[in-house]
């Protein structure tokens, strides 16, 4: 959760982990607190304890035509792997995105010469 300075909730994120899989099922920051930084802190602060807590991936999914929200996702490395024909209430389809959590590991091959 976030609060302001006078202790009011600004933003809140949720998600579970299961084994090495987690799933931000939910991310929102109130109206007035939105341009502030709220949610990239929030969602900071959740990597990090996914991080340390050895998540290997991370999942969402997000309203397709939400540009601002697939933004700030793809900024912390989020890529999106499908659309989600219907999935929200009023009928609109979401973008499943996905966060690798481990280390690419790259070989340096020698030459000989």
């Amino acid at each position: 959760m976030a609060e302001d300075g006078n202790g009011a909730l600004v933003g809140y994120c949720i998600s579970s982990i299961e084994g090495r899989l987690a799933h931000l099922i939910s991310i929102a920051v109130v109206t007035e607190g939105r341009r502030k930084g709220v949610a990239t802190t929030l969602l900071k602060n959740l990597i990090e304890y996914l991080e340390a807590h050895r998540v290997e991936e991370l999942w969402l999914e997000v309203k397709q035509n939400n540009k601002e929200a697939i933004k700030l996702y793809e900024k912390f490395d989020f890529a999106g792997i499908m659309v989600l024909e219907n999935y929200y209430s009023d009928g609109s389809a979401a973008l499943r995105m996905r966060r690798s959590f481990k280390k690419q590991v790259v070989k340096v091959g020698h030459k000989q010469g």
